[in-house]
């Protein structure tokens, strides 16, 4: 009955065989695969944002070729996470505002960036974010402080502890 339904038996070890190969290509296909999504989430290569969200990148299909700052916005940029970010942004290339409570410190930071990036601009925004409530309140905040800003980055790092 074998001999009727596959011709004969080389025959058979030879689809066996390819079937195998395939499956072990496929296979390796797919290892392969997964390491390389493995190396691209666990390493996160640098990136410059100057290209990717400042002067020469496209906003609402209009090319921005002018000298103005763009700005990276920072809050609870005075200290850890929020202020190696403001260094990041610096080196980069954007004009640093932080937004924090405590305006000693702010400055501070900011000259602390000045002193080591001279070409760049800072600003300082006093502002608690235990206070503010509504986007009504934010929206108060970001017409009269930073009207008029070009801003490519926002670094959202303030916290509220209770």
């Amino acid at each position: 009955m074998l001999n009727i339904l596959c011709g004969n038996i080389t025959s058979l070890k030879w689809l066996v065989i390819i079937a195998i190969v395939i499956g072990a290509i496929d296979f390796l296909v797919k290892v392969i695969c997964f390491v390389a999504w493995m190396v691209r989430k666990i390493t996160r290569w640098p990136q410059n944002l100057m290209v990717k969200y400042g002067r020469n990148s496209s906003k609402n299909n209009v090319i921005n070729t002018s000298t103005e700052t763009v700005w990276a916005v920072i809050t609870g940029g005075s200290d850890g996470i929020g202020l190696a970010m403001a260094h990041e942004m610096a080196s980069q290339g954007f004009g640093v505002c932080i937004m924090a409570r405590n305006l000693v410190k702010m400055n501070k930071c900011l000259e602390e960036i000045k002193e080591k990036y001279p070409n760049v601009e800072t600003k300082a925004v006093v502002c608690d974010f235990s206070q503010v409530c509504t986007m009504a309140e934010y929206r108060k905040i970001v017409d009269n402080d930073m009207g008029g800003m070009d801003v490519g980055v926002l670094g959202l790092n303030a916290g509220i502890a209770p």
